[in-house]
């Protein structure tokens, strides 16, 4: 009986075994020159890059009531509130469902 595909790898003929062996060689022969030449990105890294970049856009959004209310002192006490509160649900909302709406 011949062996199925996807059955033990005891039952595969030796050229077989041997074939997927130096594919799987290869492979990782690829991915260590992709490496070598900085073609493959630490996604770790990029993730503490992402994080680093909506932590500052949080934080100068945050610092816009105040700094509307240095530009417009004579509406800061309708305009920053209402800013702020605007701001903060925007944050919220992002926080909750990543979208936004």
């Amino acid at each position: 009986m011949a062996p199925q595909e996807g059955s033990d790898i005891g039952t595969q003929p030796y050229e077989v075994s041997r074939a997927r062996r130096e594919a799987a060689l290869a492979d990782l022969a690829e991915i260590e020159l992709a490496q070598k030449r900085g073609q493959l990105v630490d996604n770790k890294e990029k993730d503490a890059e992402f994080i680093a970049h909506i932590a500052l856009a949080k934080t100068r959004l945050l610092r816009v009531p105040s700094r509307l209310a240095q530009e417009m002192p004579d509406l800061a006490d309708r305009v920053v509130p209402l800013a702020e509160s605007l701001i903060r649900e925007a944050l919220e909302e992002l926080s909750i469902d990543g979208s936004g709406q």
